[in-house]
């Protein structure tokens, strides 16, 4: 479990981001290079609350500009049982909706993001808090919790360790009753802090 290799995709494609200005005639077309997920999980129960809860999805391009955002809906989502990895505290298969008509995802650019998809959380991973640790300007609210997000793009896909989650909302129990592990039960705002190489 590892994004080493898409860390240094990403990290490559962010030092092509010079912030020069382009010379007068220069095409300023950038080619989708790799793309980033983010958004929100309202947790009740261990279960994902879909009809508060989203996907954000955003295109990069080859220059580092942001070429695409939108939000995607949770049609359905269904707790695991097994976690694929020993941090993963709890795992989902998550079914999104399709991208709103006008959406840049459904006229501009292929969805990156499969159906389904499998999103989890989990403890904070070496990788995430080694990049945390270099963020100096990043604020955590008091008293908040926080936890690595972890995805695969498939039942039997890698599982990469993405991202950082965030909750304000008070945890009422430690340990989760249904399964006897780790409550994640939460309102959690989680953003991508590695890139996924867009595929054909």
């Amino acid at each position: 479990m590892s994004m080493d290799g898409y860390a240094e995709a990403s990290m490559e494609a962010s030092a092509m981001d010079t912030g020069a200005e382009l010379e007068p005639g220069a095409d300023a077309y950038e080619e989708p290079s790799y793309w980033r997920m983010s958004g929100t999980l309202l947790v009740n129960e261990g279960q994902i609350q879909s009809e508060l809860s989203f996907l954000q999805v955003s295109i990069i391009g080859d220059a580092g500009s942001e070429l695409c955002l939108d939000s995607i809906g949770i049609a359905s989502s269904s707790r695991q049982g097994e976690s694929p990895e020993p941090g993963v505290q709890a795992w989902w298969r998550v079914m999104r909706t399709e991208p709103e008509s006008g959406s840049c995802l459904a006229e501009e650019y292929s969805m990156p993001l499969p159906k389904p998809v499998y999103v989890g959380l989990g403890a904070m991973h070496p990788e995430i808090l080694a990049v945390l640790a270099g963020e100096t300007d990043r604020d955590s609210v008091e008293g908040s919790r926080m936890r690595s997000v972890y995805a695969s793009m498939g039942a039997a896909a890698d599982v990469w360790v993405f991202g950082v989650a965030e909750t304000t909302s008070e945890e009422e129990v430690e340990i989760d009753p249904s399964t006897g592990g780790v409550s994640v039960d939460g309102n959690w705002k989680f953003e991508g802090l590695y890139s996924f190489p867009l595929v054909d």
